[in-house]
């Protein structure tokens, strides 16, 4: 089991941090020609926060293949300031609440290479999509009104399509030394209601 805590403020863009002031003013709303849309941005978020538990088990059934599987349970809650439709007047402030099952990982670790101090291991494994990217809740819109919608990606808990997880490890060890390298990758298969999350490639090194 791992527990992990992430809590997030503030926009920017690039170093330059955006007040919401800013953002309104200088922000188009890609929505703008459909009636009741302004044209530029209303709602701006201001933290989000997410609580995440983690459930995994790891069996070898033999000495060259290591069985993987994790789940887990997800809370986020972010809030936000709306502005009336046309001027740069405050109207009030919502917070958007999600909760329930993310995606769940399986796969392996494959040993492809074990020899003295060195380890090479190759990781294959695949995320279904389990985690919902329906949930929905109320916000206030900058015509005053409370309106029920989905909510957008980053509240949603789940990627909404099954997601090639590749990767490869290097370890070694001297003594009272240890080192190592990994290369991990996620890239997305299929669509989402028309959206898919983008693909991901992490190199990480460690002594």
């Amino acid at each position: 089991y791992r527990y992990m805590y992430m809590d997030m403020e503030g926009n920017r863009d690039g170093e330059t941090e955006l007040s919401p002031e800013t953002i309104i003013a200088t922000t188009a709303n890609r929505f703008f020609g459909i009636p009741g849309q302004p044209a530029n941005l209303r709602i701006v978020p201001t933290e989000m926060t997410m609580d995440m538990h983690m459930f995994g088990a790891m069996y070898a059934p033999t000495d060259w293949l290591t069985l993987m599987a994790m789940t887990m349970y997800i809370e986020k809650s972010m809030d936000h300031v709306t502005f009336n439709g046309a001027g740069t007047a405050q109207i009030g402030t919502f917070t958007t609440k999600t909760k329930g099952i993310g995606d769940t990982k399986v796969g392996g670790l494959i040993r492809l290479f074990d020899h003295g101090p060195h380890h090479l291991h190759l990781n294959a494994g695949v995320s279904i999509p389990t985690g919902s990217t329906e949930k929905r809740d109320d916000i206030l819109a900058p015509n005053g009104m409370t309106m029920n919608v989905r909510l957008p990606y980053p509240m949603q808990l789940g990627s909404g399509t099954v997601d090639v997880l590749p990767g490869l490890t290097y370890t070694g060890t001297l003594n009272n030394f240890s080192w190592g390298a990994q290369y991990l990758g996620t890239f997305r298969t299929g669509r989402d209601n028309g959206y898919s999350l983008g693909d991901k490639q992490e190199i990480t090194g460690w002594v």
